[in-house]
């Protein structure tokens, strides 16, 4: 399904699918059901560590001329509007509310001490727009003006080994490192806690916009 747009260009919109494993019949129904505007470039990869995808799929959306690029995981279960949600609010980073398989928020905050922590429930149940540090990159639209004033690399996995698994989440994931960074040359990154969405599991489960499991089938 598809919208028009106010100023349409050749590309208005990248969709970026990073591809690792399989992907489920449930992800592939949620991608034949989503609204999109009428101009659009659609990038998958495959094979390749989860940064160097990410940099690949922006490099190939920029060529398109896009003006927006939307990160979608092929293990995040999206609203069906959820790209005109993100749109209107034109915001440099934004961001869906889906859980980690750890069952924390997708969504993070920068310590005193230069670590990373996830927000509580509560906390993103605050607002339904929350400024934050960083969020995962499952359902991430960025404007790509950040891309074009940021420097390269801009996914970039750097784990820390040696951080214990209840003070940080790596030091840090591409995304975590993509936000940071985007933040540090004045790009806000948000999460809109108001768009609800589910993070597929291994098994036919899911984990809902309460961060509890329940079958997807």
């Amino acid at each position: 399904m598809s919208w028009e747009i106010e100023e349409a260009s050749r590309s208005f919109i990248g969709i970026l699918c990073p591809v690792r494993g399989s992907v489920s019949y449930v992800w592939c129904m949620n991608a034949r059901n989503l609204e999109i505007p009428a101009n659009w470039a659609w990038h998958a990869s495959s094979g390749f560590p989860i940064d160097v995808s990410r940099d690949h799929l922006v490099e190939l959306a920029l060529k398109d001329g896009v003006q927006y690029v939307f990160f979608w995981d092929t293990d995040v279960l999206v609203p069906q509007n959820i790209l005109r949600q993100l749109l209107s609010l034109h915001l440099p980073i934004a961001s869906g509310l889906y859980f980690a398989k750890s069952f924390n928020p997708c969504a993070y905050k920068k310590l005193p001490n230069g670590k990373i922590r996830p927000l509580t429930k509560e906390e993103v149940d605050s607002a339904p727009i929350i400024e934050v540090d960083a969020v995962g990159g499952g359902c991430l639209l960025v404007d790509t003006r950040v891309f074009k004033i940021i420097p390269k690399p801009w996914f970039k996995w750097e784990l820390d080994p040696d951080a214990p698994e209840d003070e940080q989440i790596g030091k840090h994931s591409e995304d975590i490192y993509f936000c940071l960074k985007a933040k540090r040359y004045g790009f806000p990154t948000y999460l809109v806690s108001a768009i609800k969405c589910r993070h597929v599991l291994e098994t036919e489960c899911a984990i809902d916009e309460k961060g509890e499991v329940v079958p997807i089938i």
